[in-house]
């Protein structure tokens, strides 16, 4: 049974709104080396001017959509606390348990190894002790001339900077990155060679073993998972999208999920 439900759901997995989902629930950027991770804090009172930036990253926020070699890439999260800022949270229902409770409960404490100098409270940022919590994730992708050079990086970040703090964005911290030697973690590891194959994608089409293929409801809500299954997805009253943006599901309510996924963002130090 398992495996018809299985084989089910491989078979009829449907076509990607790549336009509507970011780039890197598909892709890793590996031809974007120079890369940087900006967490930003809402400043008080500034939930309007925020709200139009937003409006207008919509169209900055690179997508999946195949296009030709782009040199810089830029992708948008958001925590529990940034939605609640902006008015969401208690208007959106069915976020994953996960997502509720971050990760500094105590359950999650013992489920994570988060025990000792990992304690959250010794956390450099958003642990339990941390006056300042992050409210999004801008995370930002460009090209490199050779290697080590951040320049295309630079100036994307400066691009950046000056709009959201114009609409009331405070940058918290900025963690950049670089290209592993030989592109090998710290245990050794080749870093990026168990990227699974979401189904509704090219690469997914053009390779010939299904096997190795993954439904794409397993990371992008909206779309069956690999039981054929629709993932709970966050939704929102309809009068809170009075443009009719997002797709209606039952009850009235309007699909604010869909295309989207949950992010796990964590600073290791090995």
């Amino acid at each position: 049974m398992a495996e018809a439900l299985l084989a089910e759901a491989k078979t009829t997995m449907p076509e990607l709104e790549h336009a509507d989902i970011q780039g890197l629930l598909l892709r890793g950027y590996g031809n974007l080396p120079a890369a940087c991770f900006v967490l930003l804090v809402i400043e008080d009172g500034r939930r309007a001017d925020v709200g139009r930036w937003l409006r207008q990253m919509a169209s900055q926020v690179t997508t999946a959509q195949p296009r030709a070699e782009r040199e810089t890439a830029v992708q948008l999260a958001f925590t529990r606390g940034g939605l609640r800022k902006l008015g969401l949270t208690e208007e959106v229902t069915r976020f994953s348990c996960e997502f509720e409770d971050g990760m500094t409960a105590p359950h999650k404490q013992r489920i994570l190894g988060d025990h000792g100098e990992s304690d959250p409270s010794h956390w450099v940022w958003g642990g339990s002790q941390s006056s300042t919590q992050v409210d999004l994730v801008l995370m930002l992708y460009a090209a490199a001339r050779h290697a080590g050079d951040t320049s295309r990086l630079r100036e994307l970040h400066s691009e950046q900077r000056s709009r959201f703090e114009e609409a009331g964005l405070a940058e918290l911290m900025n963690l950049s990155s670089r290209t592993l030697l030989q592109r090998k973690e710290h245990f050794g590891f080749r870093d990026g060679i168990a990227q699974p194959l979401l189904g509704g994608t090219r690469l997914a089409e053009e390779i010939g073993d299904q096997a190795n293929v993954v439904a794409a409801g397993e990371f992008i809500l909206g779309y069956p998972n690999q039981y054929g299954k629709l993932p709970e997805t966050p939704t929102v009253a309809a009068r809170l999208d009075p443009e009719n943006d997002l797709p209606a599901v039952a009850g009235g309510l309007h699909d604010l999920g869909r295309n989207g996924s949950y992010l796990v963002f964590r600073q290791l130090s090995q």
